[in-house]
């Protein structure tokens, strides 16, 4: 559904592979002596379409499959806790 500025609806239910959710939710991680905290800004939900062609895009050459899952991102974040 759309709305305008007003948050007055502006079109009926439309069918979508995808669609973000606004949650802006903080949570704090604690492993061993390792301590952060993150932001979670949106959830994203897909149907099972919508998942195969996001994951299509960020995985062919030229995507941002690596910048978002590092081949060594588990021993980068494992010397930081030991």
């Amino acid at each position: 559904m759309d709305y305008d500025w007003n948050a007055v609806n502006t079109s009926g239910p439309v069918a979508a592979d995808e669609v973000q959710y606004f949650v802006n939710h903080k949570v704090a991680l604690k492993i061993s002596a390792f301590r952060a905290t993150i932001r979670l800004s949106h959830i994203h939900f897909f149907t099972l379409k919508g998942l195969k062609l996001f994951l299509g895009s960020i995985m062919q050459p030229g995507g941002s499959w690596k910048e978002w899952f590092p081949e060594n991102a588990w021993q980068v974040e494992m010397n930081r806790i030991v």
